[in-house]
């Protein structure tokens, strides 16, 4: 026997309580498993998390309780590592402000950047940043990496996290969520970026200071960023206010092959 998540969206921490309370196997997405939620799931034996995040689940917990848990490592890979270079483009060129005046009855032509001879800056070279580097290279895009868990990888360069950030003229964030790489990129890192340069984060929202980025697109430092994760969702913040940043529901997996 199996239920489904009759609320069609990610449910709250009182819902997932409720909902778990007689589960011995649960298939998980984003939603938060921590010590509350679990602790409430008494007959849970297994977690199996779609996708390859795990910074959702209480680990320690599991261990105590001796409950299982699988992932699925690379199979949305694809469909992230695409998702990106679509926010990329859309982003660079400015798709989505054109569709949206156009929309209202105004004809305006936006100027935005090539991307041949460009340099993009990936952080994180797991499944899905490896992909994008790959596709990246059609455009003409010169590639640079920064992650000190991998070796160098002809034919990309692998750089410091400083190096990076100060010559790239997009920045990718591709990491697993950890304390060490919450906030990584915060406003100190965010003033060594390149002015004018774009930031894409497709991995996770507390990757980056949310309200350090609204300032720094505000300002201008930076000419524009995309989003699909956010450190609380569904996300209503401050960056929906702002023309210069690109905005999705955390959709980069949402391909009909990758859930399949």
């Amino acid at each position: 026997r199996y239920e489904l998540n009759p609320y069609h969206r990610k449910m709250t921490l009182q819902e997932l309580c409720s909902f778990l309370s007689d589960c011995e196997i649960v298939i998980a997405g984003t939603e938060p498993l921590n010590r509350e939620v679990l602790t409430h799931a008494s007959k849970l034996e297994l977690i199996a998390r779609v996708g390859t995040g795990i910074d959702n689940i209480d680990l320690d917990y599991l261990q105590k309780r001796e409950i299982y848990l699988v992932t699925t490592p690379g199979e949305a890979a694809q469909s992230v590592a695409e998702f990106t270079l679509g926010l990329i483009v859309a982003l660079t060129r400015k798709i989505v402000a054109s569709h949206t005046v156009l929309k209202r009855g105004q004809w305006e032509r936006f100027y935005g950047m090539e991307l041949q001879g460009k340099k993009l800056g990936i952080i994180g070279f797991g499944a899905i940043g490896q992909k994008v580097a790959l596709m990246a290279q059609a455009f003409g895009l010169s590639i640079q990496i920064c992650d000190p868990y991998r070796v160098s990888l002809d034919p990309f360069s692998f750089v410091s996290l400083e190096t990076l950030l100060q010559t790239s003229d997009i920045v990718s964030l591709h990491l697993p969520l950890t304390p060490e790489t919450f906030h990584l990129i915060n406003a100190q890192r965010l003033a060594l970026m390149k002015k004018g340069a774009y930031l894409i984060n497709t991995a996770r929202g507390s990757l980056l200071d949310e309200t350090a980025l609204y300032h720094a697109l505000k300002s201008e430092q930076l000419a524009g960023a995309a989003l699909d994760v956010f450190s609380e969702e569904p996300y209503q913040g401050p960056l929906t206010q702002l023309p210069n940043v690109l905005l999705t529901a955390h959709m980069g997996g949402n391909s009909q092959e990758a859930r399949i």
